[in-house]
């Protein structure tokens, strides 16, 4: 084929796909205006980073091309919370298909990746829902680009574009829903048997809402489609609606099933269940969050993300008195719509949408749902207008601005008159205008641009002050913020694994989030996901380690924890983590490389009252104590020794009182500065380690020897202090100024660490630990030599059921030492010891995935041969669809190309 004919067949091809075309690039269009107004690199300096978007989905990202590109591991990653297993997290951030853009771009550029990704699933939104409402309601190609816009520009799709794995669900749910429907109209299965399961390997999360979802439309349409009648056909269309559902969920349980082991680990008792019958907000609030700019917040205590364009206001009524609809659709689609509403309002159906677990952060993620729903009733509406009497139009329009200055009256803090309520009187006005001219005019082409035009200055509207909004909530970063940081640390990682390719984690005093051990690929503890083992967090804080329910962070540590948990290397910019490290020069970078002599490997010899000892308390100085002691054989050997507090001074306080079994001090001025000083003396030469246990944390900025040192109780603050090394006799002052009114500690706990017993100890752990002689991020195998006091492999590796390991070609039973580490119960002397890992429940989840893509392959195959003579049922059949798709047609657009006008002056 010439140049001319591909130019003839592109031509032809946008002519008769141009609402497609559209749909697809005109929200891309809108948004990237949206993004280039607030900004976002390269029309500015900002980013695509907020909230989850930076803390998280950035790191795990760069984890993921890593994986691709690299020798990562989707099975396992020593990257998280010193080691765990990864199909939880893939399967809840990362395991979309269009991850896989990352792969085409360079790891600096990962924000970029991103942006495109954005762009890529949000005009892919447009694109099925144009798709669905042309197959399913047979609308007109512009109708079905015009509300394939309100779709996609939601204010849903804005607002949680920070959580990009949930887009997934939009794209794919119209596809869903018209293969519901084409089995209850035509016995035709393989549009919904093949989508589901993308979805649910997609994003399991809210795959199970889409999923959910189509059950509960399913009887929708049924209802919708033949009313009560045919019990008979009502159940074989049900059983193949529930044969496609088993068969493509059971082909993603090789993740949701693993997935689901790694929640029972943490997430799953992380989250709260509140299932009690009880209102969470007002109906009335309802219309508040279908107004233009409508942000309330994306904690716990906002409300839903329900806008989808002004339009839809005098739409939705529309349908419900539109006479050339059915009664018996209206009567369905208004129970359906009660039914999502009242998901809003009601506590309990809420939790049920979000698998009976409270969100943290982000309420209603399914409130997609009701926007896509409400949208194709708009838009048949808006298909049939003929039915639309003139005068109702105009009860429509007086009906919501009434109700827009309720809203208004109503005084919610989200809702202003120059942002919100002018904006939606002036949207309203101008479509009530629109909407009579496409009714009555003859020049529909020039309306029907009018129409596109205005809804798409309504949206991009709309997005701005989202993005805006959500700014001021939670705060987009720069992305200077994420490439400065990568750049000035990607290269001193790598110049430490080159330096050393051997088995060891590596700490940083300094951070951009919590998971810079998956963005750059090294071993670590601090880490932060929804997917979490609760155990391995409780021991990191008993250890004295700064964690939250669902974090943790290389903060808090000693030189004790960092020996013991393998920390090899510390990155620091701006001091020395502790005084015994050696420094290394490595790199010529402004972050100093630091070794630890004293970092044990993975795993080592231990004595059998390993087993017996238990962490607790409110010391974690001292447990670090009990620990080592346990592993050595010790009863109790003081590594860490207590120091007396010399003197306390306070200013601006009351007399120190005792309530709730805590010290407790409160300001006298609240207008002034207050603080509490505590003087201590050094111990020949030694490190010295504070720490204050609370139940009640008040923040406090710190000074050491009148030198400001940081804040504790803070967010990222409630750790093991490193004072530093001080001379014997040394008077050290260690004062807290309060942030806040009141102060809380139930002691003040100091210790300077003795370090001959401690290098005793670590020399003789270092004498009977594993030489790895193999590795990779799920294998382990080496050789160890025990002595005869020793009973056990002390691993530092966090404790799952998915650990298989053999010593001497034999696989033992493992136990769970400290109830969070995985111990190896082993006989003195010379081993070999190889340690694999399988996540629980991937070879039984594989195993009925394979079983069930057979059957989904022989399914999608199969092709049923044609009755020459159908039955009564099948032509009954056949007549109420002839009915039902009667009452969908009478598009008021023809389907010719868009530049073409019919005689009658309609747009073509």
């Amino acid at each position: 084929m010439n140049k001319h004919g591909f130019k003839d067949l592109f031509t032809a091809t946008l002519k008769t796909n141009y609402h497609y075309f559209g749909a697809f690039f005109i929200p891309i269009l809108l948004f990237g205006i949206a993004y280039a107004w607030f900004g976002v690199y390269p029309f500015g300096k900002e980013s695509v980073l907020v909230l989850d978007m930076y803390g998280q989905y950035m790191d795990y990202f760069q984890n993921f091309r890593s994986t691709i590109l690299g020798d990562k591991s989707f099975l396992y990653s020593w990257g998280r919370n010193l080691g765990g297993e990864m199909m939880g997290l893939t399967a809840y951030y990362v395991s979309s298909p269009f991850s896989l853009i990352t792969v085409l771009f360079p790891a600096k550029n990962i924000l970029e990746a991103v942006l495109t990704m954005e762009f890529l699933k949000m005009g892919s939104m447009g694109l099925t829902m144009a798709y669905y409402l042309r197959k399913s309601k047979n609308v007109s190609q512009f109708n079905s680009m015009l509300f394939s816009l309100l779709y996609a520009m939601s204010a849903y799709v804005v607002v949680q574009m920070m959580n990009i794995m949930w887009m997934d669900s939009l794209i794919w749910l119209p596809l869903i829903a018209l293969g519901v429907e084409r089995i209850i109209r035509e016995d035709k299965y393989k549009l919904f048997l093949l989508c589901l399961p993308v979805l649910f390997v997609s994003n399991f999360y809210t795959a199970y809402m889409t999923g959910m979802f189509s059950f509960f439309y399913f009887f929708y349409y049924y209802v919708y489609v033949y009313g009560f009648k045919g019990f008979k056909r009502f159940v074989k269309k049900l059983f193949l609606f529930g044969i496609c559902a088993v068969v493509a969920i059971g082909c993603s349980l090789f993740l949701i099933l693993p997935t689901y082991y790694g929640m029972k680990m943490g997430k799953l008792e992380f989250n709260s269940t509140d299932i009690d019958f009880k209102s969470r907000f007002d109906l009335f609030d309802m219309f508040a969050a279908m107004m233009p700019g409508a942000y309330d917040t994306v904690r716990n205590e906002g409300t839903p993300f329900i806008y989808g364009g002004m339009i839809l206001w005098l739409l939705l009524p529309a349908y419900f008195l539109n006479k050339d609809i059915k009664t018996q659709h209206k009567a369905t689609s208004g129970a359906m719509l009660w039914f999502l509403t009242l998901s809003f309002v009601i506590n309990t159906l809420d939790n049920a949408w979000h698998i009976f677990k409270t969100p943290n952060w982000l309420p209603y993620r399914y409130s997609y749902l009701f926007t896509f729903f409400v949208v194709i009733l708009c838009c048949e509406a808006f298909e049939h207008i003929k039915g639309i009497a003139k005068e109702d139009l105009l009860k429509f329009y007086i009906g919501s601005v009434i109700i827009v200055f309720l809203v208004q009256k109503a005084g919610y803090d989200f809702i202003t008159a120059e942002e919100n309520v002018w904006f939606a009187l002036i949207c309203l006005s101008v479509y009530i205008l629109l909407l009579y001219l496409f009714k009555t005019s003859r020049q529909r082409q020039a309306v029907a641009l009018s129409l596109l035009l205005f809804v798409s200055v309504e949206l991009t509207v709309n997005a701005c002050e989202l993005i805006y909004d959500l700014d001021r909530d939670v705060v987009y970063s720069t992305r200077a913020s994420y490439v400065d940081f990568f750049e000035e640390n990607k290269p001193v990682v790598d110049a430490v694994q080159d330096y050393d390719p051997g088995f060891y984690r590596l700490g940083m005093t300094h951070r951009r989030t919590k998971n810079d051990a998956l963005s750059f690929g090294f071993n670590g503890l601090a880490h932060s996901s929804s997917t979490l083992n609760l155990k391995i967090l409780d021991f990191i804080e008993v250890m004295g380690i700064s964690m939250r329910g669902h974090w943790a962070g290389y903060y808090g540590t000693t030189i004790v924890s960092d020996s013991l948990l393998g920390y090899k290397y510390v990155l620091s910019k701006n001091y020395m983590p502790f005084p015994y490290y050696d420094e290394l020069d490595l790199i010529d970078s402004p972050v100093t490389v630091y070794e630890n002599p004293y970092a044990l490997p993975i795993a080592f010899g231990a004595h059998e009252r390993v087993d017996k000892v238990f962490l607790y308390g409110d010391d974690p100085v001292r447990q670090q104590n009990k620990l080592l002691s346990a592993i050595t054989g010790e009863m109790y050997a003081e590594y860490f020794k207590k120091i007396d507090v010399v003197d306390t001074v306070t200013e601006n306080l009351t007399a120190e009182t005792q309530q709730s079994s805590h010290v407790y001090y409160q300001k006298r001025d609240k207008n002034k500065n207050a603080t509490v000083e505590f003087l201590v003396k050094g111990v020949g030469g030694y490190n010295l380690y504070a720490f204050f246990p609370t139940n009640f944390e008040r923040e406090t900025d710190l000074k050491l020897n009148g030198e400001e040192f940081g804040q504790f109780f803070g967010n990222d603050t409630y750790g093991v202090l490193n004072l530093g090394a001080f001379e014997d006799g040394e008077v050290v002052s260690f004062e807290m100024s309060l942030k806040e009114d009141e102060l809380y500690y139930k002691d003040a706990l100091f210790y300077y660490l003795d370090m001959e017993p401690f290098e005793e100890a670590i020399d003789k752990l270092k004498d009977n630990s594993l030489q790895i002689t193999d590795r990779t991020e799920t294998r382990i195998k080496g050789t160890v030599n025990l002595n005869e006091d020793q009973s056990f492999l002390f691993t530092t590796i966090p404790y799952e059921e998915g650990w298989q390991v053999m010593v001497d070609g034999v696989e033992v039973e493992t136990v769970e030492l400290v109830d969070a580490l995985l111990g190896i119960p082993i006989t003195p002397g010379e081993h070999t010891v190889e340690m694999k890992f399988i996540p629980q429940g991937f070879i039984l989840g594989s195993a009925i995935s394979i079983v069930c893509f057979a059957l989904f392959i022989l399914m999608a195959a199969y092709k049923p041969k044609k009755r020459k003579n159908p039955p009564e049922n099948v032509q009954e059949e056949k007549s109420v669809m002839a009915e039902v798709e009667s009452t969908e047609t009478g598009s008021e657009i023809e389907e010719t190309p868009v530049e073409s006008t019919s005689e009658n002056g309609e747009l073509t």
